[in-house]
């Protein structure tokens, strides 16, 4: 998918105080890289993943507002995008999922957390999700 912020094949990128919405890709998505922190955005009504991490351990997700207005056009499959994902596809650049906190978050209309079993699917280890209020 196309995304509206995008890090890939980098270290320690910071992504802070955005506002990222009404985009028919991912919102905020980082790739095949370590480190990257994501704090405080404003993420909605985008289609697919509002965050998504695949391939990028070490990173750190806290403080961030993901949410939907219950645009129809931004739906997949009848649903509001996933809220915050993290993922392991097939790549040349494998990463394999690990050291990753997430909390802090306010997700709303847009389900918990996630690990997607797409792809390559190595598992998370040794990471930490939550606490984040989920409604």
């Amino acid at each position: 998918w196309a995304r509206a912020i995008a890090v890939d094949l980098t270290n320690g990128a910071l992504i802070r105080n955005n506002r990222v919405f009404k985009n028919f890709g991912e919102g905020i998505g980082v790739l095949y890289t370590e480190g990257v922190k994501i704090y405080n955005n404003v993420v909605y009504d985008n289609f697919s993943v509002n965050i998504y991490l695949d391939n990028a351990p070490e990173t750190t997700v806290r403080g961030n507002v993901v949410y939907t207005k219950r645009k129809r056009k931004f739906y997949r499959h009848g649903r509001p995008a996933i809220g915050i994902a993290i993922a392991n596809e097939h790549t040349n650049w494998p990463k394999p999922s690990r050291n990753i906190h997430v909390s802090e978050n306010r997700l709303t209309g847009v389900g918990d957390v996630i690990y997607g079993t797409w792809g390559a699917n190595t598992g998370l280890r040794n990471s930490v999700i939550g606490p984040n209020h989920v409604n």
